[in-house]
């Protein structure tokens, strides 16, 4: 009943702890099975940051986050291009080799091998899978406009290139009041996103090799006070 803690439980199966933190269920996946891809991460948040990333596990398998869709990665251009920043990052693991050395510890290698892995993006075509542009304008309306159709459309696109866990988050449902309102305002949008999602992983052939979940933290209590409905724990 409380949101927090409930999301916690939501995104790890694990109940919320102060002596640790779980990881998702994308960075399970990948502790699991490996990384789904080369060059991309193995997960991704769209519309939000991680809130619940790689917990006890390295860096590299935390989601990487879209917080808009419809601007995509940030921070990829940088000046000099991908040569002038590597040579930079190479300056900088040169000066700290002897800390390295020195110290064996696997949160050190991880470090240097997230920033190992963020080249090997930065440089690869596969960036274009973030581009909602390279899409035509009748696909991208038919999922709508706004962030959730967009990241439902661009979580295609991911899960198409090689992402294999990517979440879309759609705030806003918490209707203590202006329930009618608030519900005619949010439903349209996303049952448009949603049913386009769902017919394009079909016309693709992708359905049957994708989950689709629509998830929430907890639910509301069936009766209605006239204005909004309560938490349902």
């Amino acid at each position: 009943g409380v949101h927090g803690p409930a999301q916690y439980f939501m995104r790890t199966a694990f109940n919320q702890r102060n002596t640790i933190k779980h990881p998702s269920l994308g960075a399970w996946a990948r502790h699991y099975m490996g990384p789904s891809h080369d060059t991309l991460p193995s997960s991704a948040c769209i519309n939000d940051g991680p809130r619940h990333g790689n917990g006890f596990f390295p860096p590299s398998y935390s989601p990487i986050p879209i917080h808009n869709p419809q601007s995509g990665l940030k921070n990829i251009k940088v000046d000099g291009g991908t040569d002038s920043l590597r040579k930079k990052l190479s300056l900088v693991q040169s000066i700290g080799s002897g800390f390295t050395d020195r110290y064996a510890d696997p949160n050190v290698k991880a470090y240097r091998e997230f920033y190992d892995h963020t080249m090997r993006l930065l440089g690869s075509s596969d960036l274009g899978a973030f581009d909602l542009n390279k899409e035509a304008a009748p696909m991208r309306e038919k999922y709508g406009m706004g962030s959730f159709g967009q990241g439902c459309l661009l979580a295609r696109r991911l899960t198409e290139a090689g992402i294999r866990f990517v979440e879309v988050v759609s705030n806003g449902w918490d209707m203590h009041n202006n329930l009618k309102s608030e519900m005619e305002d949010l439903s349209p949008s996303f049952d448009q996103a949603y049913a386009a999602l769902i017919a394009d992983l079909d016309e693709r052939g992708m359905l049957d090799s994708t989950l689709v979940v629509m998830a929430t933290e907890f639910g509301r209590k069936p009766d209605y006070n006239g204005n909004g409905r309560g938490h349902y724990p």
